[in-house]
């Protein structure tokens, strides 16, 4: 699905910058090394050497002698201090230390041990708070990690060290995208493509974030900016067609999800959003195909099944959209909007004390929808139940007096 496709896409945007280092040393070649410069390093604590066996306080795993790291699972074994003093970052020994614990937490990224690399990347930030290098990975592991409050601040560490790195302001943008800190994302994406104006893939989040901010027609000429470079972007496509669908460009939209559809079929949003610009079209039995071709890929969408269901009642498919409704409500049961169309369609299908109950439920959940209130009343009316039917009409117009069921119905009775 795209909503965790675009998860997916800004998890994929910060693994880049994760440095290749094919020289890196994997943990247990440091480990090795590390216990050949324990004499020499002022900023590990000596050991006496022992030949009794120990074992490692994380895995387990057992070992002799006094080796920094384990050479099984990475972890520290020996103690290491830092001078209280201010250290000289320009000691060709602290900055290979430094650069140690990067390539360390490297190593540990690349095999997925999130945790173990931060701890990594934070002893290389206490000898060397200057690394750019290792804020920026840093904020990378952290994403992982879901902690994106701090990976922000790590990305910020970073382009304070070196501010016209246009990749940085990218990256930190995206990031402000999925906080939902939408203003702030288009600063520095903007930022990022002053310097990188070529950037597709900053253009791409530029325009999920106009999205976002509903500023539409903006957001598709973002997209158009990915697609020029990049026509076969399926992502691009499909939300390029999302913005079209907000500007009420329904043949349009549907032109670009099919060109997405074209490259990648196996996404289900597109199909969905394809099948609600068919039924503003008022096409209604192709939205029903699209919504079943998303259904068949994500079966789980409550909102996918009930609009196929709002389909079906509009072609007075009525029973079929009740069973539609059903299956939204069995995934999610606080779905408000399935209850009150459910509702309308077993009025439609003369089942009115049926739809009483669902219209209390969808009360239950929303007090102030005053479609179900309306209903409601329509409903009780016709089950003979005048006081009671009036009652829930007066309530709808309370809420809404330009409701158009509930004037009706009152006008009707008066």
């Amino acid at each position: 699905m795209y909503q965790d496709w675009d998860s997916y896409l800004l998890l994929n945007m910060y693994q880049h910058v994760l440095e290749d280092y094919d020289e890196n040393p994997s943990p247990e070649e440091l480990s090795q090394e590390d216990a050949g410069d324990d004499e020499k390093d002022d900023h590990v604590i000596p050991h006496s050497p022992s030949t009794d066996r120990k074992k490692c306080p994380k895995c387990g795993d057992s070992y002799t002698g006094n080796p920094v790291f384990c050479k099984k699972c990475g972890a520290r074994l020996v103690t290491v201090c830092y001078p209280q003093t201010t250290i000289n970052v320009t000691s060709q020994a602290v900055q290979d230390r430094a650069k140690q614990y990067f390539k360390q937490g490297n190593d540990f990224a690349d095999c997925g041990k999130c945790v173990e690399a931060l701890a990594s990347y934070d002893e290389a930030i206490a000898i060397r708070p200057d690394y750019a290098d290792v804020w920026n990975n840093r904020g990378a592991v952290l994403l992982q990690l879901g902690r994106h409050s701090e990976a922000l601040a790590s990305y910020d560490k970073s382009i304070a060290i070196n501010p016209d790195n246009a990749g940085l302001w990218g990256l930190r943008g995206g990031m402000l995208n999925a906080l939902g800190r939408n203003e702030e994302a288009i600063i520095s994406l903007d930022k990022s493509l002053s310097i990188d104006p070529n950037d597709s893939e900053m253009w791409f989040w530029r325009g999920n974030t106009l999205l976002n901010l509903g500023q539409d027609a903006e957001a598709v000429l973002s997209y158009d900016r990915v697609l020029s470079a990049d026509p076969t972007n399926a992502a691009a496509w499909a939300k390029r067609g999302l913005a079209l669908i907000e500007l009420g460009k329904f043949s349009e939209a549907i032109s670009s999800i099919d060109n997405s559809l074209a490259i990648d079929p196996n996404n289900s949003e597109p199909w969905f959003w394809r099948g609600n610009a068919l039924a503003f079209l008022n096409r209604f039995w192709d939205a029903v195909t699209s919504y079943e071709k998303s259904l068949a890929i994500n079966p789980d969408d409550a909102g996918v099944w009930g609009c196929r269901g709002k389909s079906f009642a509009e072609l007075k498919r009525h029973a079929d959209a009740v069973d539609s409704f059903d299956k939204a409500l069995s995934i999610k049961p606080d779905y408000a909007m399935a209850w009150s169309e459910r509702g309308a369609a077993l009025i439609n299908d003369n089942r009115l004390k049926e739809a009483v109950a669902s219209y209390d439920k969808a009360i239950a959940i929303e007090p102030n929808d005053a479609i179900a209130w309306s209903g409601r009343g329509l409903a009780l009316l016709k089950l003979g139940q005048f006081a009671e039917g009036i009652d829930s009409c007066d309530k709808a117009l309370a809420i809404n007096p330009n409701d158009a069921d509930a004037k009706r119905i009152r006008e009707i009775l008066n």
